[in-house]
């Protein structure tokens, strides 16, 4: 798929000028509200997404880290109880994100207080959902 098929889905509590991304086809989007991510997935013909959670390193702020994996310890699953309404069974995560060679494992806490190297918010569940709906998925974490 070329450039123009990429979304870019960027937690809202990330500063416009630290994502290099097209205005048009980049989404603005409060991390913690599942039901807003899943309502613009279903109505977004799968492609190409890439997420782009907060994160706070020793690295210079700004400084874009591709992701390749997650620890999930956000403590809920918007899956749980509503696998009917997501047409799902079991998950097979295996093979989620895109991967990359400087790609890290990022500890994804949700609103709990950060905990591994590469802390993240929300991008555990927020890429999961994306790849029930199929979309492709790219994860970076910007260090704010």
């Amino acid at each position: 798929m070329d450039k123009e098929h990429n979304i870019y889905l960027i937690n809202k509590n990330i500063s416009s000028n630290l994502v290099p991304s097209p205005e048009e086809k980049t989404y603005y989007i409060d991390f913690k509200n599942y039901i807003e991510i899943e309502q613009f997935l279903r109505k977004t013909e799968p492609t190409i997404i890439n997420i782009y959670d907060q994160t706070h390193t020793q690295d210079e702020v700004g400084k874009i880290i591709p992701v390749n994996d997650h620890i999930n310890r956000i403590g809920d699953n918007p899956f749980i109880g509503k696998q009917k309404h997501f047409d799902i069974d079991f998950i097979n995560i295996e093979k989620l994100y895109t991967q990359d060679v400087n790609g890290v494992t990022t500890n994804s806490c949700g609103h709990h207080a950060a905990q591994g190297q590469y802390p993240s918010t929300h991008l555990a569940n927020i890429a999961i959902m994306a790849h029930v709906f199929k979309f492709t998925v790219k994860a970076f974490l910007v260090n704010t």
